[in-house]
């Protein structure tokens, strides 16, 4: 990629992309025409906005290339490597590279992303948010008959967050996911639950069962007495409406609690 940046107040910023590696003739450009204090910040953010171009070009190409042949400069570099290309942190890099060299667990990505600026924190989550859904759309959703399935499809939305939250799984009549729904979102060990946003979402989108899910941020696995007059209260609003709560499962880190498969639903 290459830019072009003038001197003059108002300048033209041109980006310019091609792959010649499959499509020699296929270039694409950008061009717009922005005041000259926006265009440091265009010429730092280049290299997001190559992969962004990238993932475009791609995408509407129908390659058969992986997420990880694209991006194949980057999957052979070392942690402490990728970490200063993300950081720009010399001091980050060395800390990490600390850690490779004792063998020992190193940074926690969470601790790395901090560390950015808010415009480039921002892509790096929407990157990450974007590969978690892509991957999940790769793996043909089966019916989720039982908790296990529930588990697998939950585990990525839910295993990584430190407070409570509360889904709903909108299933069909064949009992596959019509839509996942976020209910609330609460403290560390607890999250409001009203019952009538469950109920109208179920109504919404024509569901015919659903499933609930909340997560416990300290992996403790067994349910609480709130959840369980909360998932007994559940039941009951469903029943009037003619839907049926089919489970209600607790992801606890590696670990999860079914109603279901304890007989209390």
């Amino acid at each position: 990629m290459k830019s072009q940046i003038s001197s003059l107040p108002f300048g033209k910023v041109v980006f310019t992309s091609s792959i010649p590696f499959l499509y020699p003739s296929f270039p694409l450009s950008l061009q717009c025409t922005v005041p000259n204090q926006l265009r440091k910040n265009l010429w730092l953010g280049r290299q997001a906005m190559f992969a962004s171009i990238n993932l475009l070009i791609f995408g509407s190409m129908k390659t058969k290339r992986t997420v990880f042949e694209v991006n194949d400069v980057y999957r052979v570099m070392e942690n402490s490597e990728l970490i200063y290309t993300l950081t720009n942190s010399e001091k980050l890099k060395r800390e990490e590279y600390k850690y490779e060299q004792m063998e020992m667990d190193g940074l926690y990505l969470s601790d790395v992303l901090e560390t950015l600026t808010p415009n480039r924190k921002k892509v790096a989550y929407a990157a990450i948010e974007l590969y978690k859904r892509l991957k999940e759309g790769q793996i043909e959703r089966p019916a989720l008959l039982d908790s296990n399935n529930v588990y697998k499809v939950m585990y990525p939305v839910l295993c990584d967050i430190s407070t409570e939250e509360v889904w709903v799984l909108l299933l069909n009549s064949s009992s596959k996911l019509i839509r996942k729904v976020r209910i609330s979102c609460g403290g560390i060990n607890s999250a409001p639950v009203d019952i009538r946003v469950i109920m109208k979402q179920a109504l919404y989108y024509n569901a015919v069962s659903f499933i609930m899910v909340h997560n416990h941020p300290s992996g403790a696995r067994k349910p609480s007495s709130a959840d369980d007059r909360l998932t007994e209260a559940m039941k009951k609003a469903a029943e009037t409406l003619d839907i049926r709560l089919v489970d209600h499962v607790i992801v606890a880190g590696n670990n999860y609690y079914s109603y279901a498969d304890e007989g209390k639903l």
